[in-house]
């Protein structure tokens, strides 16, 4: 009886060994499957693959690229930052999907004035922010406010009349800083490009 019992003992275990040794060998094919799939790119071939993406990235993407622009002394960081705004931007105008956020973002990057210490980056967003209501006009709605605050802003501040092809100024380390922005073509290309907007495109 003793041999017997050890007989199916040995048997049970090795038929366990061998069903485990099937499901790490299926679980490896599986995940080698998985791998190669992950590894292949399908082309979105309809515009309106990009809303349920952006509806799950947006949080993420206006979380991580107002500060990194604020926190950024490297002008490549600042480039990065403000194109992934400017396109987010975009994808929010068309789609209807948080346009007022990304576009009070942009905004509030591009505060300049009389009493404001303006850094080159400053200038930056604002060439960003008048780029995006040239190119998007007609899904800004009431979100044209800020535009035109913006544009205020610049001939309070006396930025356009006074030319900022090479504007040069100081920088926090006192060495001079050229800013070649052309904000002032931007701002007659906002105007001149009303004549085109749809009748609702500052409407809500």
């Amino acid at each position: 009886l003793s041999t017997v019992h050890h007989a199916k003992e040995a048997k049970a275990i090795a038929t366990t060994d061998s069903g485990m040794k099937t499901m790490a060998a299926s679980a490896a094919v599986e995940m080698t499957r998985r791998r190669v799939n992950r590894s292949v790119f399908l082309a979105a071939s309809d515009v309106e693959h990009v809303r349920p993406v952006f509806k799950l990235i947006w949080k993420p993407v206006i979380a991580a690229l107002p500060p990194a622009f604020v926190s950024a002394t490297e002008p490549s960081v600042v480039q990065l930052a403000l194109a992934g705004l400017q396109a987010s931007a975009r994808i929010a105008c068309i789609f209807g999907i948080e346009r007022d956020t990304f576009i009070k973002a942009i905004a509030a990057l591009a505060v300049v004035g009389p009493t404001v210490d303006v850094k080159s980056k400053n200038l930056d967003a604002v060439a960003a922010l008048l780029t995006v209501a040239i190119k998007n006009g007609n899904y800004l709605a009431e979100n044209w406010h800020e535009v035109l605050q913006c544009v205020s802003q610049l001939e309070n501040a006396q930025l356009i009349t006074h030319g900022l092809n090479a504007r040069a100024r100081k920088s926090e380390s006192g060495q001079q800083d050229n800013v070649s922005i052309n904000l002032g073509t931007l701002v007659d290309r906002i105007y001149s490009r009303t004549r085109s907007l749809n009748i609702d495109a500052m409407v809500e």
